[in-house]
Protein backbone atom coordinates (compact mmCIF):
# COMPACT_ATOMS: atom_id res chain seq x y z
CA UNK A 1 0.00 0.00 0.00
CA UNK A 2 1.42 3.59 -0.88
CA UNK A 3 0.32 6.32 0.90
CA UNK A 4 -0.97 9.85 -0.60
CA UNK A 5 0.52 11.89 1.93
CA UNK A 6 -1.25 14.84 2.05
CA UNK A 7 -4.96 15.79 3.80
CA UNK A 8 -7.78 17.77 2.37
CA UNK A 9 -8.97 19.79 5.10
CA UNK A 10 -12.89 20.19 4.62
CA UNK A 11 -14.37 23.31 6.52
CA UNK A 12 -17.77 23.46 8.12
CA UNK A 13 -19.79 26.04 8.69
CA UNK A 14 -24.00 26.39 9.90
CA UNK A 15 -26.42 28.89 10.57
CA UNK A 16 -30.20 28.70 11.76
CA UNK A 17 -33.38 30.36 10.56
CA UNK A 18 -36.94 30.79 12.83
CA UNK A 19 -39.79 30.76 12.17
CA UNK A 20 -43.41 30.54 14.11
CA UNK A 21 -46.96 29.23 11.66
CA UNK A 22 -49.88 31.02 12.71
CA UNK A 23 -53.22 28.84 12.59
CA UNK A 24 -54.33 30.76 9.36
CA UNK A 25 -50.64 29.30 7.80
CA UNK A 26 -49.19 33.01 7.90
CA UNK A 27 -45.82 33.09 8.97
CA UNK A 28 -43.47 35.00 11.40
CA UNK A 29 -40.28 35.43 11.16
CA UNK A 30 -38.25 34.96 15.37
CA UNK A 31 -35.03 35.07 14.16
CA UNK A 32 -33.51 35.49 10.93
CA UNK A 33 -30.25 33.66 10.26
CA UNK A 34 -27.60 33.19 12.44
CA UNK A 35 -24.22 31.62 13.15
CA UNK A 36 -24.07 28.75 15.34
CA UNK A 37 -20.91 27.10 16.72
CA UNK A 38 -19.88 23.04 15.87
CA UNK A 39 -19.51 21.92 19.11
CA UNK A 40 -16.38 19.51 19.78
CA UNK A 41 -18.58 16.00 20.14
CA UNK A 42 -20.19 17.19 16.65
CA UNK A 43 -16.82 17.16 14.91
CA UNK A 44 -15.65 13.91 16.44
CA UNK A 45 -19.01 12.59 15.47
CA UNK A 46 -18.67 12.47 11.96
CA UNK A 47 -15.62 10.25 12.27
CA UNK A 48 -18.20 7.31 13.17
CA UNK A 49 -21.38 7.97 12.64
CA UNK A 50 -24.34 10.38 11.47
CA UNK A 51 -23.95 13.71 13.32
CA UNK A 52 -27.38 15.04 12.08
CA UNK A 53 -30.99 14.34 12.40
CA UNK A 54 -32.64 16.13 15.49
CA UNK A 55 -33.24 19.67 16.00
CA UNK A 56 -33.29 20.83 19.60
CA UNK A 57 -34.73 24.13 21.69
CA UNK A 58 -33.85 25.20 25.09
CA UNK A 59 -34.47 27.96 27.87
CA UNK A 60 -31.12 28.33 29.05
CA UNK A 61 -29.18 31.85 28.02
CA UNK A 62 -25.50 30.18 28.91
CA UNK A 63 -22.87 31.39 26.31
CA UNK A 64 -21.74 28.47 23.63
CA UNK A 65 -18.58 27.27 24.50
CA UNK A 66 -17.30 23.59 22.00
CA UNK A 67 -16.91 21.77 25.02
CA UNK A 68 -20.77 21.68 25.31
CA UNK A 69 -22.09 18.12 24.33
CA UNK A 70 -26.18 19.37 24.45
CA UNK A 71 -28.46 22.61 25.07
CA UNK A 72 -28.25 23.81 29.07
CA UNK A 73 -32.04 23.68 29.54
CA UNK A 74 -33.52 21.16 27.07
CA UNK A 75 -37.51 22.28 26.36
CA UNK A 76 -38.17 20.32 23.48
CA UNK A 77 -36.88 18.54 20.44
CA UNK A 78 -38.18 17.15 17.06
CA UNK A 79 -37.06 14.66 14.45
CA UNK A 80 -39.78 15.90 12.04
CA UNK A 81 -38.40 17.11 8.63
CA UNK A 82 -40.89 19.10 7.01
CA UNK A 83 -38.58 20.04 3.88
CA UNK A 84 -35.04 19.82 2.29
CA UNK A 85 -33.43 21.44 0.09
CA UNK A 86 -29.60 21.00 -1.53
CA UNK A 87 -26.52 22.67 -3.75
CA UNK A 88 -23.68 24.24 -4.44
CA UNK A 89 -22.54 27.77 -4.88
CA UNK A 90 -21.96 28.47 -8.52
CA UNK A 91 -18.68 31.44 -7.56
CA UNK A 92 -16.05 31.29 -5.37
CA UNK A 93 -16.16 31.13 -2.32
CA UNK A 94 -17.20 27.60 -3.50
CA UNK A 95 -19.31 25.97 -0.68
CA UNK A 96 -21.86 23.27 -0.96
CA UNK A 97 -24.81 23.27 1.57
CA UNK A 98 -27.91 21.44 2.63
CA UNK A 99 -30.87 22.94 4.20
CA UNK A 100 -32.98 20.67 6.31
CA UNK A 101 -36.64 22.29 8.10
CA UNK A 102 -37.21 20.64 11.33
CA UNK A 103 -40.90 21.50 12.68
CA UNK A 104 -42.36 21.26 15.97
CA UNK A 105 -45.68 20.59 16.13
CA UNK A 106 -48.75 20.94 17.37
CA UNK A 107 -50.37 18.46 19.07
CA UNK A 108 -54.67 18.70 20.32
CA UNK A 109 -56.70 17.21 22.91
CA UNK A 110 -60.99 16.84 21.87
CA UNK A 111 -63.01 16.89 25.67
CA UNK A 112 -66.27 17.52 26.42
CA UNK A 113 -66.26 20.17 29.03
CA UNK A 114 -67.77 23.62 30.09
CA UNK A 115 -66.18 26.83 31.35
CA UNK A 116 -67.51 28.95 34.59
CA UNK A 117 -65.92 32.12 35.20
CA UNK A 118 -61.72 31.16 34.76
CA UNK A 119 -62.67 27.80 35.95
CA UNK A 120 -62.74 24.82 32.65
CA UNK A 121 -64.35 21.57 33.97
CA UNK A 122 -63.86 18.85 31.65
CA UNK A 123 -65.98 15.92 32.08
CA UNK A 124 -64.71 13.64 29.49
CA UNK A 125 -61.74 13.08 27.26
CA UNK A 126 -62.22 11.83 23.29
CA UNK A 127 -58.37 11.79 22.67
CA UNK A 128 -55.37 13.62 23.45
CA UNK A 129 -53.63 15.47 26.93
CA UNK A 130 -54.94 18.86 27.96
CA UNK A 131 -51.37 20.98 28.76
CA UNK A 132 -50.88 24.28 30.33
CA UNK A 133 -50.69 27.02 28.05
CA UNK A 134 -52.64 25.14 25.38
CA UNK A 135 -55.09 27.22 23.29
CA UNK A 136 -58.55 26.25 23.79
CA UNK A 137 -61.41 26.56 20.89
CA UNK A 138 -65.28 25.60 20.63
CA UNK A 139 -68.61 27.10 20.37
CA UNK A 140 -68.79 29.99 22.58
CA UNK A 141 -65.26 29.95 23.38
CA UNK A 142 -63.71 33.78 23.45
CA UNK A 143 -60.90 34.00 21.21
CA UNK A 144 -57.27 33.13 22.69
CA UNK A 145 -58.54 31.39 25.62
CA UNK A 146 -55.62 29.55 27.12
CA UNK A 147 -55.16 26.94 29.84
CA UNK A 148 -53.27 28.73 32.50
CA UNK A 149 -52.96 26.47 35.22
CA UNK A 150 -54.08 22.48 36.52
CA UNK A 151 -56.78 22.59 39.23
CA UNK A 152 -57.61 18.74 39.99
CA UNK A 153 -57.22 17.66 36.37
CA UNK A 154 -53.59 17.12 35.01
CA UNK A 155 -54.48 16.13 31.03
CA UNK A 156 -57.67 14.41 31.57
CA UNK A 157 -60.92 14.64 33.63
CA UNK A 158 -61.14 17.37 36.25
CA UNK A 159 -60.64 21.30 36.58
CA UNK A 160 -58.82 23.60 34.94
CA UNK A 161 -58.08 27.80 35.23
CA UNK A 162 -58.32 29.63 32.28
CA UNK A 163 -58.05 32.86 30.93
CA UNK A 164 -59.99 34.95 29.91
CA UNK A 165 -63.26 35.07 32.12
CA UNK A 166 -66.31 33.57 30.79
CA UNK A 167 -69.27 31.14 30.66
CA UNK A 168 -69.99 28.39 28.19
CA UNK A 169 -71.99 25.49 28.98
CA UNK A 170 -70.47 21.83 28.07
CA UNK A 171 -69.73 21.39 24.81
CA UNK A 172 -67.05 19.99 22.54
CA UNK A 173 -63.92 21.81 23.26
CA UNK A 174 -60.18 21.28 21.00
CA UNK A 175 -57.32 22.01 22.75
CA UNK A 176 -53.97 22.70 20.89
CA UNK A 177 -50.76 22.97 22.52
CA UNK A 178 -47.45 23.61 20.36
CA UNK A 179 -44.85 21.08 21.76
CA UNK A 180 -42.20 24.15 21.54
CA UNK A 181 -44.46 27.02 23.42
CA UNK A 182 -42.79 28.89 25.41
CA UNK A 183 -39.90 31.44 25.71
CA UNK A 184 -36.74 29.84 23.66
CA UNK A 185 -33.18 30.85 24.39
CA UNK A 186 -31.27 28.59 22.54
CA UNK A 187 -31.02 25.88 19.61
CA UNK A 188 -29.28 23.17 18.04
CA UNK A 189 -29.02 20.08 15.79
CA UNK A 190 -27.43 16.72 16.71
CA UNK A 191 -27.91 13.01 16.56
CA UNK A 192 -29.82 12.90 19.72
CA UNK A 193 -32.54 15.17 21.45
CA UNK A 194 -29.52 15.47 24.09
CA UNK A 195 -26.81 14.68 21.85
CA UNK A 196 -25.76 18.15 19.20
CA UNK A 197 -23.80 18.72 16.79
CA UNK A 198 -23.82 22.55 16.83
CA UNK A 199 -25.60 24.85 19.65
CA UNK A 200 -26.71 28.67 19.11
CA UNK A 201 -28.17 31.00 21.41
CA UNK A 202 -30.82 32.75 19.54
CA UNK A 203 -30.31 35.83 18.11
CA UNK A 204 -33.37 37.74 17.52
CA UNK A 205 -34.53 40.73 15.30
CA UNK A 206 -31.80 40.37 12.86
CA UNK A 207 -32.42 40.50 8.95
CA UNK A 208 -30.94 39.45 5.53
CA UNK A 209 -31.59 40.99 1.81
CA UNK A 210 -30.58 39.64 -1.33
CA UNK A 211 -30.21 42.18 -4.18
CA UNK A 212 -28.02 42.48 -7.12
CA UNK A 213 -26.20 45.72 -7.84
CA UNK A 214 -22.89 46.84 -8.20
CA UNK A 215 -20.56 49.19 -6.68
CA UNK A 216 -18.26 52.65 -7.68
CA UNK A 217 -16.30 54.17 -5.11
CA UNK A 218 -18.67 54.39 -2.25
CA UNK A 219 -21.95 54.56 -3.91
CA UNK A 220 -23.67 50.59 -4.28
CA UNK A 221 -26.63 50.95 -6.90
CA UNK A 222 -29.10 48.23 -6.31
CA UNK A 223 -31.30 47.03 -9.04
CA UNK A 224 -33.42 44.25 -8.17
CA UNK A 225 -34.26 42.69 -4.96
CA UNK A 226 -35.35 39.16 -4.30
CA UNK A 227 -36.14 39.47 -0.90
CA UNK A 228 -35.82 41.88 2.13
CA UNK A 229 -34.99 45.54 2.46
CA UNK A 230 -31.40 46.69 2.86
CA UNK A 231 -31.08 49.01 5.78
CA UNK A 232 -28.36 51.60 7.29
CA UNK A 233 -26.01 49.11 9.09
CA UNK A 234 -26.12 46.34 6.86
CA UNK A 235 -23.11 44.82 6.31
CA UNK A 236 -23.09 43.64 2.56
CA UNK A 237 -20.92 40.32 1.18
CA UNK A 238 -20.97 38.42 -2.20
CA UNK A 239 -17.85 38.10 -5.12
CA UNK A 240 -15.12 41.06 -4.86
CA UNK A 241 -16.69 42.98 -2.08
CA UNK A 242 -14.05 43.88 0.63
CA UNK A 243 -14.72 42.68 4.11
CA UNK A 244 -16.44 44.46 6.40
CA UNK A 245 -18.50 46.88 3.55
CA UNK A 246 -21.04 48.29 5.53
CA UNK A 247 -24.44 50.51 4.23
CA UNK A 248 -23.54 54.01 5.84
CA UNK A 249 -26.21 56.37 4.18
CA UNK A 250 -29.61 56.42 2.04
CA UNK A 251 -29.33 57.48 -1.24
CA UNK A 252 -32.12 57.44 -3.33
CA UNK A 253 -33.03 53.91 -2.23
CA UNK A 254 -34.85 53.19 0.91
CA UNK A 255 -34.90 49.54 1.23
CA UNK A 256 -34.96 48.11 -2.54
CA UNK A 257 -33.66 49.68 -5.60
CA UNK A 258 -31.38 52.91 -6.16
CA UNK A 259 -28.62 53.91 -4.20
CA UNK A 260 -26.49 53.87 -0.92
CA UNK A 261 -23.33 54.73 0.64
CA UNK A 262 -21.09 52.01 1.62
CA UNK A 263 -17.79 52.50 4.15
CA UNK A 264 -15.26 51.00 1.85
CA UNK A 265 -14.06 52.71 -1.79
CA UNK A 266 -14.36 49.95 -4.17
CA UNK A 267 -15.29 48.90 -7.35
CA UNK A 268 -17.58 45.92 -7.77
CA UNK A 269 -19.38 44.45 -11.44
CA UNK A 270 -22.74 43.95 -10.83
CA UNK A 271 -23.56 40.68 -8.56
CA UNK A 272 -25.73 39.09 -6.28
CA UNK A 273 -25.18 40.63 -3.29
CA UNK A 274 -26.35 40.43 0.28
CA UNK A 275 -26.91 42.74 3.00
CA UNK A 276 -27.58 41.93 6.35
CA UNK A 277 -27.87 43.23 9.89
CA UNK A 278 -26.98 41.06 13.01
CA UNK A 279 -29.56 40.44 15.67
CA UNK A 280 -28.93 40.89 19.41
CA UNK A 281 -29.17 37.41 21.31
CA UNK A 282 -32.18 37.64 22.86
CA UNK A 283 -35.04 35.09 23.80
CA UNK A 284 -38.02 34.50 21.28
CA UNK A 285 -41.85 33.43 22.34
CA UNK A 286 -43.58 30.63 20.40
CA UNK A 287 -47.64 31.07 21.46
CA UNK A 288 -49.43 28.20 22.45
CA UNK A 289 -50.95 27.51 18.90
CA UNK A 290 -47.78 27.75 16.67
CA UNK A 291 -46.04 25.48 15.05
CA UNK A 292 -42.32 25.96 15.00
CA UNK A 293 -39.85 25.82 11.99
CA UNK A 294 -36.31 25.97 12.66
CA UNK A 295 -34.31 25.72 9.28
CA UNK A 296 -30.70 24.29 9.66
CA UNK A 297 -28.30 24.90 6.67
CA UNK A 298 -25.12 23.24 6.85
CA UNK A 299 -22.14 24.13 4.54
CA UNK A 300 -19.15 22.27 3.62
CA UNK A 301 -16.28 24.34 2.03
CA UNK A 302 -13.82 22.89 -0.14
CA UNK A 303 -10.00 23.83 0.13
CA UNK A 304 -9.88 26.30 -2.70
CA UNK A 305 -5.77 25.51 -3.22
CA UNK A 306 -3.79 22.90 -4.41
CA UNK A 307 -1.39 20.36 -1.72
CA UNK A 308 1.47 19.06 -3.28
CA UNK A 309 3.31 16.00 -1.92
CA UNK A 310 5.24 13.07 -3.00
CA UNK A 311 4.62 9.45 -3.62
CA UNK A 312 7.20 6.53 -4.35
CA UNK A 313 5.91 3.92 -6.11
CA UNK A 314 8.60 1.02 -7.73
CA UNK A 315 11.33 3.09 -6.30
CA UNK A 316 10.29 6.27 -8.64
CA UNK A 317 9.34 9.16 -7.05
CA UNK A 318 5.92 10.91 -8.39
CA UNK A 319 5.11 14.56 -7.39
CA UNK A 320 2.24 14.70 -6.52
CA UNK A 321 -0.83 17.95 -6.68
CA UNK A 322 -3.94 17.33 -4.59
CA UNK A 323 -6.88 18.99 -5.47
CA UNK A 324 -10.54 19.66 -5.01
CA UNK A 325 -12.62 18.40 -8.06
CA UNK A 326 -16.72 19.20 -8.68
CA UNK A 327 -17.26 21.82 -6.45
CA UNK A 328 -20.20 23.11 -8.10
CA UNK A 329 -21.45 19.60 -8.92
CA UNK A 330 -24.19 19.26 -5.85
CA UNK A 331 -23.88 15.46 -6.58
CA UNK A 332 -20.19 15.22 -5.57
CA UNK A 333 -20.38 17.42 -2.62
CA UNK A 334 -23.06 18.38 -0.16
CA UNK A 335 -25.89 15.70 -2.09
CA UNK A 336 -29.00 15.42 0.07
CA UNK A 337 -27.98 12.95 2.02
CA UNK A 338 -25.64 15.42 3.89
CA UNK A 339 -28.31 15.49 6.79
CA UNK A 340 -27.23 12.10 7.50
CA UNK A 341 -23.44 13.42 7.63
CA UNK A 342 -20.43 11.40 8.54
CA UNK A 343 -17.02 11.41 6.50
CA UNK A 344 -16.38 7.89 5.55
CA UNK A 345 -13.34 6.94 3.03
CA UNK A 346 -13.26 3.41 1.67
CA UNK A 347 -16.76 2.51 2.54
CA UNK A 348 -18.35 -0.58 2.01
CA UNK A 349 -21.52 0.66 -0.14
CA UNK A 350 -22.33 -0.60 -3.69
CA UNK A 351 -21.19 2.85 -4.73
CA UNK A 352 -17.36 3.31 -6.15
CA UNK A 353 -15.23 5.77 -4.69
CA UNK A 354 -12.15 6.10 -6.77
CA UNK A 355 -10.88 5.98 -10.84
CA UNK A 356 -8.40 6.28 -12.51
CA UNK A 357 -7.78 8.27 -15.81
CA UNK A 358 -5.39 8.64 -18.36
CA UNK A 359 -4.75 12.41 -18.75
CA UNK A 360 -4.19 15.13 -15.73
CA UNK A 361 -6.65 16.82 -13.36
CA UNK A 362 -9.03 19.60 -14.02
CA UNK A 363 -9.85 22.86 -12.57
CA UNK A 364 -11.43 22.73 -9.40
CA UNK A 365 -14.93 22.82 -10.71
CA UNK A 366 -13.70 19.98 -13.39
CA UNK A 367 -12.16 16.74 -12.91
CA UNK A 368 -9.24 14.80 -14.76
CA UNK A 369 -10.13 13.68 -18.74
CA UNK A 370 -10.01 10.55 -20.20
CA UNK A 371 -10.88 6.96 -20.56
CA UNK A 372 -11.59 6.10 -16.43
CA UNK A 373 -10.98 2.61 -14.65
CA UNK A 374 -12.46 2.18 -11.55
CA UNK A 375 -11.07 0.52 -8.12
CA UNK A 376 -11.56 -2.69 -8.68
CA UNK A 377 -11.85 -2.97 -4.44
CA UNK A 378 -11.75 -0.43 -1.02
CA UNK A 379 -10.59 -0.49 2.17
CA UNK A 380 -11.79 1.94 4.95
CA UNK A 381 -9.63 2.37 8.18
CA UNK A 382 -11.50 2.28 11.63
CA UNK A 383 -11.80 5.97 12.64
CA UNK A 384 -8.61 6.95 15.34
CA UNK A 385 -10.68 8.63 18.25
CA UNK A 386 -9.90 12.84 18.32
CA UNK A 387 -7.92 12.65 14.81
CA UNK A 388 -11.13 14.70 12.74
CA UNK A 389 -9.09 12.35 9.76
CA UNK A 390 -11.26 9.77 7.49
CA UNK A 391 -8.81 7.38 5.96
CA UNK A 392 -9.30 4.82 3.52
CA UNK A 393 -7.57 2.71 0.60
CA UNK A 394 -8.76 1.85 -2.99
CA UNK A 395 -6.81 -1.13 -5.42
CA UNK A 396 -6.97 -1.39 -8.76
CA UNK A 397 -6.04 -5.45 -9.21
CA UNK A 398 -4.48 -6.92 -12.19
CA UNK A 399 -7.74 -6.36 -14.26
CA UNK A 400 -8.18 -2.58 -12.91
CA UNK A 401 -6.81 0.59 -14.15
CA UNK A 402 -4.48 -0.67 -17.23
CA UNK A 403 -4.93 2.34 -18.94
CA UNK A 404 -3.09 2.94 -22.02
CA UNK A 405 -0.15 5.24 -21.44
CA UNK A 406 -0.02 4.34 -17.64
CA UNK A 407 -2.22 6.54 -15.07
CA UNK A 408 -1.74 10.24 -15.30
CA UNK A 409 -4.94 10.94 -12.21
CA UNK A 410 -6.48 9.97 -9.92
CA UNK A 411 -10.55 10.75 -8.56
CA UNK A 412 -11.59 9.85 -4.82
CA UNK A 413 -14.56 11.04 -2.85
CA UNK A 414 -15.70 10.85 0.69
CA UNK A 415 -18.87 9.59 1.66
CA UNK A 416 -21.70 9.89 3.68
CA UNK A 417 -25.68 10.05 4.11
CA UNK A 418 -27.80 7.76 5.86
CA UNK A 419 -26.09 4.54 5.00
CA UNK A 420 -22.87 6.02 3.69
CA UNK A 421 -23.42 5.65 0.10
CA UNK A 422 -23.48 9.43 -1.24
CA UNK A 423 -20.34 11.11 -2.57
CA UNK A 424 -20.33 14.16 -0.11
CA UNK A 425 -16.68 15.57 -1.04
CA UNK A 426 -14.80 14.80 -4.32
CA UNK A 427 -11.02 15.06 -4.91
CA UNK A 428 -8.33 14.66 -7.27
CA UNK A 429 -4.86 13.89 -7.52
CA UNK A 430 -2.07 14.04 -10.48
CA UNK A 431 1.30 12.74 -11.05
CA UNK A 432 4.24 14.60 -12.29
CA UNK A 433 7.64 14.91 -12.74
CA UNK A 434 9.69 16.68 -9.79
CA UNK A 435 8.77 20.84 -12.15
CA UNK A 436 4.90 19.80 -10.85
CA UNK A 437 4.06 20.57 -14.15
CA UNK A 438 4.89 17.66 -16.98
CA UNK A 439 3.01 14.81 -16.39
CA UNK A 440 4.66 11.04 -15.00
CA UNK A 441 2.20 8.70 -15.28
CA UNK A 442 2.04 5.55 -13.69
CA UNK A 443 2.93 2.33 -15.69
CA UNK A 444 0.36 0.28 -14.52
CA UNK A 445 -0.27 -2.87 -16.83
CA UNK A 446 -1.57 -6.36 -15.73
CA UNK A 447 1.16 -7.79 -13.97
CA UNK A 448 0.94 -4.97 -11.53
CA UNK A 449 -1.51 -3.87 -8.46
CA UNK A 450 -1.45 -0.55 -7.24
CA UNK A 451 -3.01 0.52 -3.78
CA UNK A 452 -2.93 4.18 -2.83
CA UNK A 453 -4.83 5.14 0.53
CA UNK A 454 -6.33 8.57 0.97
CA UNK A 455 -7.37 10.80 4.15
CA UNK A 456 -9.14 14.15 4.81
CA UNK A 457 -9.93 16.14 8.06
CA UNK A 458 -12.41 18.52 9.11
CA UNK A 459 -12.64 21.60 10.99
CA UNK A 460 -14.93 24.50 11.50
CA UNK A 461 -14.80 27.34 9.02
CA UNK A 462 -14.43 31.14 10.20
CA UNK A 463 -17.04 32.75 7.95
Amino acid sequence: MHNIPIKPTVGMAGRFKIEAIRPDGSKRVLADWFDNLILDAGLERLGTASALGTCAVGTSSVAVNAAQTSLQVLAASTTTQQAKVYGTQATAPYYAWNRTTYRFPLTTAIVTGSITDTTLTVSAVSSGTIKVGAVLTGTGISANTTVTTFGSGSGGIGTYTVSPSQTVSSTSITSTYATAAGTLAEVGVGWGATTMFSRALILAGGSAASVTGSIKSKTLTVTAVTSGSVVVGSVVTGTGVTANTVVTELGTGTGGTGTYIVSTSQTVASTALTCTVAGAEAPITVLGDEILDVTYELRLYPPTSDVLGTVVLDGVTYYTILRAAYVTDNSMWGHDRIGGLAFLIGTSAAYGGSYAYPDTIGEITSYPSGVISGSGSKSRVPYSANSKTAEGSFTWGVNNGNLSGGIGAILWRVYGGNDYSYSLEAYQVGFYEADYTTPLKIPKDNTKTLTLSFSVTWARKTL
